[in-house]
């Protein structure tokens, strides 16, 4: 929450306070979600010699 919203509460003489987002905001990985995690499902029953390093993850999903 941001402070704002707290200092909001605070201020206020409920006891009881709910905060819903009116919007959820889109996750800035979503384009490359799905490359992602099959990059990682693959690296996870490879042995530890040959599994992708962060970098050359990050090197593949940024050619695509």
């Amino acid at each position: 929450m941001s402070r704002n919203t707290v200092r909001k509460i605070l201020r206020s003489d409920e006891t009881d306070f709910s905060y819903e987002r009116s919007r959820q905001p889109l996750p800035r990985i979503g384009p490359w979600q799905g490359q992602l995690e099959q990059f990682l499902s693959s690296n996870a029953s490879k042995t530890s010699r040959e599994r992708l390093t962060l970098i050359r993850i990050f090197e593949e999903l940024h050619r695509i």
